[in-house]
């Protein structure tokens, strides 16, 4: 496992944040914002779950999901933003073939986080996650 120092976690977060800045914003995607997203895309290559867990943290909703929805489509209209992204789905599937569904989920539900530490949330899709886990191994 590699140890990630606090200047790179510092700038993949601050990767992260620019990515969803570009997302969550009224103004057209270019291709300077594509680039800059490609440097946290880049970051999940090298870290993929520390890259996931800053890309969650990070979202912001100032604006309706559709705006959000579309300049993700525009975003991925780059091809160097499409090979990217595509690098990264190929290097997570690698990495973790039997946990990587396991980690998408505890990162969606805000159960990881960098810099704090949460309460388990005793929920119901928790219970559920837990069964089916003991089922499937």
């Amino acid at each position: 496992m590699k140890i990630v120092n606090n200047q790179s976690f510092n700038i993949q977060k601050r990767n992260a944040q620019i990515y969803n800045k570009h997302l969550d914003s009224g103004f057209s995607i270019t291709k300077e914002s594509a680039m800059d997203s490609i440097k946290h895309i880049n970051d999940c290559i090298e870290n993929p779950t520390i890259g996931l867990i800053a890309r969650k943290q990070s979202r912001t909703h100032k604006l309706p999901s559709f705006c959000y929805e579309q300049n993700y489509r525009d975003l991925m209209a780059f091809d160097s933003m499409n090979v990217a992204v595509g690098v990264f789905e190929n290097k997570f599937d690698n990495l973790y073939p039997r946990s990587g569904k396991a980690r998408k989920y505890l990162i969606n539900s805000n159960s990881i986080m960098l810099d704090s530490v949460n309460h388990i949330k005793k929920t119901f899709s928790r219970q559920i996650f837990k069964f089916l886990g003991k089922i499937c191994k």
